[in-house]
């Protein structure tokens, strides 16, 4: 019985709610594999005299990575809770990115490229404001 409980609640996922899933569980995954990095190259940054401490850095990525990855699970859970709070969490995301970018780079190559990445966060945001938010992701919640 509980198995076809589970296998209902499978069947109903709109895609776009899956497709956003595994969106946030990537990017929580990516944040993972930022913090496994900078860890690997912490002495050879400090030794460089970096801007931003990379151990800083680290924690803030371990960070993410942990907000990212509970918010996927809670996506596929169900919980109302997220349909809200992802895209906020996306927007906090997305300042944090941009202002590493902005402040802590001394290339000019990288400070121009400022419009694409606002652009690509600004769908990203989109994408996930309507993939929670249409009527079969609404039902699904509910």
């Amino acid at each position: 019985m509980a198995k076809a409980r589970q296998q209902g609640r499978q069947g109903n996922r709109p895609l776009s709610v899956t497709l956003l899933t595994w969106g946030v569980l990537l990017l929580g995954l990516a944040n993972v594999w930022r913090a496994v990095a900078l860890f690997r190259q912490s002495n050879l940054l400090l030794d460089l005299g970096v801007s931003l401490d990379p151990r800083l850095r680290m924690l803030v990525a371990l960070t993410w990575a942990l907000v990212f990855l509970s918010i996927s699970l809670s996506i596929w859970r169900r919980w109302k809770v997220t349909r809200f709070l992802t895209p906020i969490l996306l927007i906090l995301y997305a300042a944090y990115q941009l202002g590493l970018v902005r402040f802590f780079s001394q290339t000019y190559k990288v400070n121009t490229n400022w419009q694409v990445d606002s652009g690509l966060h600004i769908a990203a945001l989109i994408f996930t404001i309507w993939a929670l938010n249409h009527k079969s992701a609404r039902q699904y919640f509910d």
